[in-house]
């Protein structure tokens, strides 16, 4: 079932492009759909969005993707042939600023720049780690028995007994 899921997210993220981009040339000029989630029981379906513009123009375009919901829906349902057309809910993508975020802190890295927010990771005290055994799940045999790891074993025991 997943697989279809699948195929008809994305075949519903074609279908409300074209239909976005032929049918609103001008309002639709600075908005791109992303992505699709389609549900299970494929009755609802989240289209994931981006914006050019920063802030504004991520809310001028979730004004106009919820006023025009309806009519994006109905030329969805006249495009594609489902037992039930999912209802629709635009999310805004914020993975496109996440990864401008993460190459900007890359090269940030490559240049030398330390960063005055960052969360430089503190080393361990060595003392916390001679105190702590080293914990290691038991291996099974092949005849299913568990054994202890041994820190010298050795080479001339047989486990399989």
């Amino acid at each position: 079932m997943a697989n279809r899921t699948v195929r008809v997210g994305e075949l519903l993220l074609r279908e409300l492009s074209l239909a976005l981009h032929s049918r609103w040339r001008s309002e639709s000029v600075g908005i791109t759909l992303t992505g699709v989630d389609v549900s299970a029981d494929l009755r609802g379906a989240r289209v994931y969005y981006s914006a050019i513009g920063g802030r504004a123009g991520m809310a001028a375009a979730g004004r106009f993707l919820a006023k025009n919901k309806r009519e994006l829906k109905t030329l969805m349902m006249q495009k594609i042939t489902l037992k039930y057309t999912p209802d629709i809910e635009f999310v805004y993508d914020h993975s496109f600023e996440r990864g401008a975020r993460v190459m900007d802190i890359i090269e940030e890295l490559e240049r030398g720049e330390s960063r005055p927010d960052s969360h430089a990771e503190k080393p361990e005290d060595s003392s916390d780690k001679e105190d702590a055994p080293e914990k290691k799940p038991a291996k099974k045999s092949k005849k299913g028995g568990a054994y202890k790891r041994l820190k010298n074993p050795d080479p001339n025991d047989n486990f399989d007994d």
